[in-house]
């Protein structure tokens, strides 16, 4: 097993993987009572990018310098140190620095007046630019096409305020992470995927068990089948809809199940352009097409059609099962031939199966549901509703506005104890924006990205009324959690009587339920809608991709949208590099080879307030035809300190990064939302949120507002612990050194500590 992949699991609970050192071994000292030179060049490296190790890593990585040698490999690998971090503009943060007018006439010139061009000097790239119009000492690269002529190493300063500490992770440890991803109870997000198939590679698969949530369990029947174990993969699919999601997930890398029109309009919108003449949105439609035609072998389909026909369920539950997704199962029927192997020896269940599904000679339980209502015949309703207590939580807030939602949450109170946790808690996270708004909701859809929907039921024409129901879902919601932490054996949470810390910062990170991230956190794991504070005046947005590409066209671009008092907009892009309290480093438009290439906007807090600045919105988008670039590197610095700025315009800084997040391969977005920053709070809301545009400007403030109002408004992790303390008879304390357990960002960081304590 390659322990680099294990130390990028650590690095993510702010760890250094040490695979055999024992839990329950005393710390040895530094051998000769000297720290050795390649451990002292690792802690250098370390506090230069706002890191240091605890005392117990530095005793345990004294003697062990290949650990040290996996390790500072990865961390350069996450930190980018090894990249390119020069933009196109030298003083770009300055006032002075450029011209954007001057910019502007150069590229106006260069259009309409072409014969200016002919002889003057020739750049790099091939174009000619002629003296006066533009001092060219100001640039990196061209100011015409944003291709750079210069590469830089990077030079690491240290100036951030914040050290964050690393501590070990032995395999014991590891094993412990693994598991509790195993079996977790909540689908995962990109980062904890990550993790799991890694672990899973390392620790193979846990015998005897399955994971509770059926995304995870094609992650591990995915990996059981490529290492060619396809029974155990089978063992792993209980019904027709898990099979179908293993199959979706094998063909087009996505384990939700999106019809395959989504996909298809989402490729369309990847090829889209605003220039008429570029667009080729009609060819990546056809090209998405022709990707998901299904071709199996004979292999691949025996192996199908024998788990469909081991299925435990009965063939007519097993066809209602299939139902949602009719028009899905009948093109795998057709690829994987299930009715020629329904025909042979051995596969009765299947070709009852079939014979059923293609009659429809089955019952459906929605269908019954829907009927009853409409019949007017609501015992009856809610006897079916009451049969399928997770069916009933996903239609509850519909059933509410329907009929007496007072008499809809007395039936669903006495299915409560049956209704997974995490559906409770998502009921407890949406119900605010669900009922209570004006006009739509936004809503991040599934291949689509954020969209507006409109209301159906409008909150404040009977704001009593609204608040209510709001209450009363939250007041389940709460009872649901007391009775789970009431019945909970000790070892996950703390004993009756005791003593517990709760730090301010578990009130800014929401409970990891609903509203999953698909970027790749390898920094640290939180979940989307969580706060950070800023401690300086400014905040320095960076963006940079091209890494391990050769040179070629790829235009990334790194936008941020204000939004004024007064409803004014003004976006910092490549097409209005900088207003006052907010510059633009330049558009760069081609890659060099391999080290990738950056952008940045830096944001003047001070002078964006005085000016009546709100929020500020942080994109970044595809430009180029095609998608964000897999690998791309996205996030922002914040330092109490002066963050500085080097001649050529460098201005990444490990030591202040606060939040850094990578795009995934196959993630297919064409714009992403990634950070809300309250300019009055001086915080940010962490973001991950696709949208269909190919430029900043085409990203709706308005339904950035009311995401940000429901991420605001969901469960925190420092609410959820008062409420396992109020179920417990715990006394929550203000000093951590009087709690007999502290809950603090550590803890929160593990994410199998808060999966374990919710859903164990």
């Amino acid at each position: 097993m390659n322990t680099e992949k294990l130390q990028r699991v650590a690095l993510r609970r702010e760890k250094i993987y040490i695979p055999d050192l024992d839990n329950s071994a005393p710390e040895t000292p530094y051998p000769d009572g000297i720290i050795p030179d390649f451990l002292l060049t690792l802690l250098s490296s370390l506090h230069k990018c706002g890191y240091t190790l605890s005392e117990g890593a530095l005793h345990a990585l004294s003697t062990r310098p290949a650990v040290v040698g996996d390790f500072t490999g990865v961390f350069a690998d996450v930190l980018g140190l090894t990249l390119n971090w020069t933009p196109l503009i030298k003083k770009w943060n300055v006032p002075g620095g450029y011209d954007k007018e001057q910019l502007f006439m150069l590229k106006l010139s260069y259009l309409f007046m072409p014969e200016l061009f002919r002889d003057a000097p020739a750049l790099p790239c091939g174009h000619t630019i002629p003296r006066g119009i533009v001092d060219l000492g100001n640039f990196n690269g061209c100011p015409l096409c944003g291709t750079p002529f210069e590469v830089n190493a990077l030079e690491l300063k240290g100036e951030g305020s914040r050290m964050i500490e690393l501590s070990v992770m032995t395999e014991e440890d590891m094993r412990e992470a693994y598991l509790g991803l195993y079996r977790s109870n909540v689908p995962l997000d990109a980062s904890q995927r990550e993790d799991l198939s890694i672990l899973l590679e390392h620790f193979g698969k846990v015998e005897g068990e399955v994971p509770p949530v059926k995304e995870n369990c094609v992650i591990v029947a995915t990996a059981l089948y490529d290492k060619g174990d396809s029974e155990g993969a089978g063992a792993l699919l209980s019904g027709p809809r898990e099979i179908l999601r293993y199959l979706w997930f094998r063909h087009t890398g996505n384990l939700l199940l999106a019809p395959p029109s989504a996909l298809i309009r989402r490729n369309s919108v990847l090829y889209s352009h605003m220039d008429f003449f570029l667009d080729r949105s009609e060819e990546g439609k056809n090209a998405c097409q022709q990707s998901l035609l299904l071709h199996y072998g004979r292999k691949e389909s025996r192996t199908v059609a024998t788990w469909i026909n081991n299925l435990e369920d009965s063939e007519q539950s097993i066809c209602e099962q299939m139902h949602p997704n009719r028009g899905m199962w009948v093109r795998f029927i057709r690829a994987l031939r299930l009715t020629e192997y329904a025909k042979k020896p051995g596969f009765d269940k299947l070709r009852r199966i079939l014979d059923l599904f293609y009659r429809e000679d089955y019952p459906v339980w929605a269908r019954d549901v829907s009927a009853a209502l409409e019949e007017g015949n609501e015992t009856k309703a809610f006897s079916l509703l009451r049969s399928r207590p997770g069916s009933f939580a996903r239609q509850l807030f519909s059933l509410m506005l329907r009929l007496d939602w007072r008499e809809v949450l007395d039936e669903f109170g006495k299915v409560l104890p049956e209704v997974p946790l995490r559906i409770v808690l998502s009921l407890y996270n949406t119900a605010q924006e669900y009922f209570w708004g004006v006009g739509s909701r936004s809503v991040n859809v599934p291949g689509v990205g954020l969209v507006s929907v409109p209301y159906k039921y409008e909150g404040l024409k009977d704001p009593q009324r609204t608040q209510e129901m709001i209450l009363g879902v939250k007041a389940l919601a709460e009872r649901a959690l007391r009775e789970h932490f009431t019945g909970m054996k000790e070892g996950r949470v703390p004993p009756s009587g005791g003593k517990i810390f709760i730090e301010e910062s578990l009130y800014s990170i929401p409970v990891p339920v609903s509203d999953r991230s698909d970027e790749i956190q390898d920094l640290s794991s939180l979940p989307q809608g969580s706060v950070f504070p800023l401690e300086g005046k400014s905040v320095r947005l960076f963006l940079n991709w091209g890494e391990g590409l050769k040179a070629q066209h790829m235009d990334m671009d790194l936008s941020c949208r204000v939004l004024y008092e007064n409803g004014e907009v003004k976006d910092c892009a490549y097409y209005n590099l900088f207003f006052e309290g907010a510059r633009h480093s330049g558009d760069i438009r081609e890659i060099p080879d391999f080290v990738g290439t950056a952008e940045y906007v830096e944001l003047d807090l001070d002078v964006l307030a005085g000016q009546g600045a709100k929020w500020a919105v942080f994109t970044s988008n595809a430009y180029s035809l095609g998608e964000l670039e897999a690998n791309l590197k996205v996030g922002w610095m914040d330092s109490a300190y002066p963050m500085s700025v080097t001649g050529k315009g460098v201005a990444y800084d490990p030591s202040c990064v606060q939040r850094l997040a990578r795009i995934p391969s196959g993630r297919m977005i064409k714009g992403l939302l990634f950070g809300a920053l309250d300019i009055g709070k001086r915080e940010i809301v962490w973001m991950d949120v696709p949208f269909e545009g190919q430029i900043a400007k085409q990203l709706s403030i308005g339904a950035v507002q009311a995401y940000i109002q429901k991420l605001r408004s969901k469960l925190t992790l420092g609410r959820m612990l008062e409420i396992m303390a109020g179920a417990r008879g715990l006394e929550v304390v203000k000093e951590s050194s009087e709690a007999t357990a502290v809950y603090d960002r550590k803890w929160a960081l593990e994410g199998a500590n808060v999966i374990g304590m919710l859903f164990s």
